[in-house]
């Protein structure tokens, strides 16, 4: 029963002097160093995500930008197959017309 009330004791005089040290303001230094800390940190979350949503914006606008090129491309060379489509195509009615003018007479 001694120890818990020398615990009592101890701590009350522990809690009594920590409010003591609050009012004459020993810890004001340590609040403002937390207060410049928080302040601190979220101007760098602030940064972080504006970098984030730049590089987003950066990484969408390549994609699009490669979307693009591929589309054209793939355009181009389906107008080059269907050209030698026609060309071929061409090329064999003119050899079926031949065959045939040349079977008739």
């Amino acid at each position: 029963m001694g120890k818990m009330f020398w615990g009592a004791v101890l701590g009350a005089a522990v809690a009594l002097t920590v409010y003591k040290l609050h009012e004459r303001g020993a810890f004001d230094s340590v609040y403002d160093e937390a207060d410049k800390l928080v302040d601190k940190t979220k101007r760098r979350a602030g940064e972080a995500w504006q970098y984030t949503q730049e590089e987003a914006a950066h990484l969408a606008e390549k994609a699009r930008e490669k979307a693009e090129y591929y589309e054209r491309i793939a355009k181009e060379n389906a107008n080059r197959f269907a050209d030698k489509i026609e060309e071929t195509g061409e090329t064999v009615a003119g050899m079926i017309r031949e065959k045939a003018a040349t079977s008739k007479g």
